[in-house]
């Protein structure tokens, strides 16, 4: 049995919009040892949240003894960092509740599709930034993601992108280059990354795969623990891709997450 629980989370940034972001709980029978956490981010380019990837991801987690949780963030109107604080509050919600929801604090995860694979890596690489302190406190360790696991992520805005993601993320700051830049995630990758799974289609005709090969680079480059699946003949989206070759994607990232 998995049993279900909505909650909102009430954080706001100057980015935010009149969307109150919610939480979708998907829970596992059963006491005893802890249980890992997985923050599920479906995609959308950030003009909507694409329901096929979250819920049937976060139900086969439950399935697999994950405690998912599948944040329904904002998207345009509003802009960065607004999502981003969003996802970042959670995981540290997750810590703080951690007795609540019969979860290992040392095991809370992120999983994210296309642009919320974006949202996912902003997490691993951008939760340390200066400018998120008056939203996300001093302590901003709490909301670091233990892992990630990026499926055909949206990375990058420079070379061959999806720019319509920036776009929506940064609406009216799309051209400034501060911005830009640090939405860059491939730039902001360090040794305190999390240790990271991710797999890409070569196919891919939306979001080319080479944003995800930049930033496997810069991961290796800075010793951060990284297991890369490249699928020579799948296009974008999916979500478990079910009855497709790159299907066994997922227990090959539950083995990932299950490594101590």
């Amino acid at each position: 049995m998995i049993r279900h629980e909505v909650f909102s989370l009430p954080i706001r940034t100057a980015g935010a919009s009149d969307h109150i972001p919610t939480v979708t709980a998907y829970l596992p029978d059963g006491a005893g040892e802890r249980k890992p956490a997985a923050v599920v981010l479906g995609g959308g380019g950030y003009k909507v949240v694409a329901q096929y990837e979250c819920e049937p991801t976060a139900r086969k987690l439950a399935e697999n003894g994950f405690a998912a949780f599948v944040l329904h963030y904002s998207c345009m109107p509003a802009v960065f960092p607004q999502s981003l604080c969003e996802a970042l509050s959670l995981i540290a919600l997750l810590r703080e509740e951690a007795d609540r929801y019969g979860i290992d604090p040392a095991r809370v995860f992120v999983v994210g599709f296309s642009a919320g694979g974006h949202l996912a890596a902003a997490c691993g690489t951008l939760w340390d930034r200066e400018e998120l302190a008056r939203y996300l406190g001093e302590n901003r360790r709490r909301c670091r993601p233990d892992r990630m696991v990026l499926c055909y992520p949206v990375i990058s805005n420079e070379g061959e992108h999806h720019e319509d993601s920036f776009v929506n993320l940064l609406l009216g700051g799309v051209r400034e280059e501060a911005l830009r830049r640090l939405t860059c995630l491939e730039h902001h990758v360090s040794k305190d990354t999390p240790p990271t799974f991710l797999w890409h289609g070569e196919a891919d005709r939306i979001v080319p795969v080479s944003g995800s090969l930049r930033f496997v680079r810069r991961l290796e480059e800075e010793g951060v623990l990284t297991e890369c699946r490249l699928y020579p003949h799948a296009d974008h989206g999916g979500g478990l891709c079910r009855g497709q070759p790159q299907e066994e994607w997922f227990e090959a990232a539950l083995r990932f997450l299950s490594e101590r």
